[in-house]
């Protein structure tokens, strides 16, 4: 599942009941994101959250 994924990578908190989850990344979080497969045609992105 994806909750389970973004729990795991460190993105968001665990589950506590029917409360909400704590958000463990913010935007001064210096995070790149990247695929290891890289297709033909894709071009450089800036890291999210930063225009460029």
């Amino acid at each position: 599942r994806l909750l389970d994924l973004l729990e795991r990578e460190g993105f968001i908190g665990p589950a506590d009941g029917a409360k909400p989850r704590e958000i463990l990344l913010t935007s001064s979080t210096p995070t790149v994101f990247s695929s290891s497969e890289s297709e033909e045609g894709d071009e450089e992105r800036p890291p999210w959250g930063q225009s460029g």
